[in-house]
């Protein structure tokens, strides 16, 4: 799949047309044929549904896309060109048996913005159960309502509103952690763009093929989520974790995964490493397998990420302002002006004051030092005296 769904890739869906059109193409298709029956013949519908669709006029009926296609192609084939897929997909009421979506827009195109990062949650903290229902989980429950949200925009191409065109259920589960599930139609959308169903843990799937051939801003915001629920940041390194079963499944394939299109991007990372073994209340031993960034590709995760959880971006900001974090005039002199003004200070003194992080203040105090600018005295708590002779000219 190359991420996006038509109407047609997902034949044993039900929706409901707007207005009155799934009558009138039935009565089209009538006249063409002569009777019910014969177009129930031409058609491969059922007598007995053709009817149902035509008899009653003023009601909107549930059909499954797979007699829906059989019909609008045969009429698009005759010059009704008004009942054309491209144009049903755009007048869809209710999306389901139940009516849980409304107003889906098709097709469904997730290498958008809104797509990428709703399948980076569903991924990580999130499921898509061998029932096909789907949801997401997270202690803050606003990660919660942006996921909603996102999903809105994808499926309807509205923003969300107090009242969602889309049925969700938010409940909790242990730990204190709140899961918001969706109906079953969007787990059907999501298995067909390459989604596991059932527990991940234990087949070690790939990620979904499209994920490769996005574009570098979309990438980084699937890889965005990715981080926020699988990743551990620090201003000198991110972690990246998964798990699987046992070692019998082979490294983590989405880790790998993760590897291989951040190196597209020029953004190198260590090779997949066992990170932990651990064991779950049944005593099976499952094993978490990591991923590093740091240094400069760290520093190119901060030019394309924008992570919506505080304390995760906190620690990214520390990162050198978006560029090399070593041998920069205007650092080093940034930093000579904030020892001039603290005159007796600690290194965490100009991490505070600068927002850098450890590293980056050390190197440039060294560097400070060996030019005798800077003199340092004290013991391991690393007090450092502003020398009387310093001159930034």
């Amino acid at each position: 799949m190359d991420g996006i769904i038509y109407l047609k890739d997902i034949p044993e869906e039900y929706v409901q047309l707007k207005d009155e059109l799934l009558y009138e193409m039935v009565n089209s298709a009538v006249k063409i044929c002569g009777s019910f029956s014969k177009a129930s013949n031409k058609l491969n519908i059922s007598f007995g549904k053709l009817l149902k669709f035509h008899s009653d006029k003023g009601r909107r009926r549930n059909i499954i896309i797979y007699d829906l296609v059989k019909l609008s192609n045969f009429l698009y084939e005759k010059d009704f060109n008004q009942y054309s897929l491209e144009n049903l997909e755009k007048n869809i009421l209710y999306l389901g048996r139940n009516g849980l979506i409304k107003y889906p827009i098709f097709p469904i195109d997730f290498k958008a913005i809104e797509g990428a990062i709703f399948i980076g949650d569903i991924i990580t903290d999130g499921y898509l159960g061998s029932d096909l229902y789907c949801g997401y989980a997270n202690s803050d429950i606003n990660q919660l309502y942006d996921n909603l949200k996102n999903l809105h925009k994808l499926i309807t191409k509205k923003n969300i509103k107090d009242d969602s065109l889309i049925k969700y259920r938010i409940y909790k589960m242990e730990k204190n952690v709140d899961c918001i599930r969706y109906p079953k139609s969007i787990g059907k959308i999501i298995n067909k763009i390459g989604v596991t169903s059932g527990e991940r843990v234990y087949k070690n799937p790939s990620l979904p093929e499209f994920l490769f051939n996005v574009d570098k801003r979309i990438f980084f915001k699937f890889f965005e989520r990715v981080i926020i629920n699988e990743g551990r940041v620090l201003a000198t390194r991110i972690i990246i974790t998964h798990s699987v079963a046992n070692k019998s499944l082979g490294e983590s394939k989405f880790i790998r995964n993760y590897r291989d299109i951040l190196l597209k991007f020029g953004c190198k990372t260590g090779e997949p490493y066992i990170s932990s073994t651990y064991k779950i209340k049944n005593g099976e031993e499952h094993i978490s397998w990591g991923l590093f960034i740091t240094g400069r590709s760290l520093d190119i995760i901060k030019e394309n990420c924008n992570l919506n959880m505080p304390y995760k971006q906190n620690e990214l900001d520390k990162r050198d302002n978006f560029t090399t974090r070593y041998n920069r005039e205007d650092r080093f002199n940034q930093i000579l002006e904030v020892c001039k003004e603290l005159k007796i200070f600690k290194t965490k003194d100009i991490m505070k004051k600068l927002n850098l992080c450890q590293p980056c203040v050390t190197y440039y105090l060294r560097k400070a030092i060996d030019k005798n600018i800077i003199i340092k005295k004290g013991n391991a708590k690393n007090i450092k005296y502003l020398s009387k002779d310093l001159h930034l000219d």
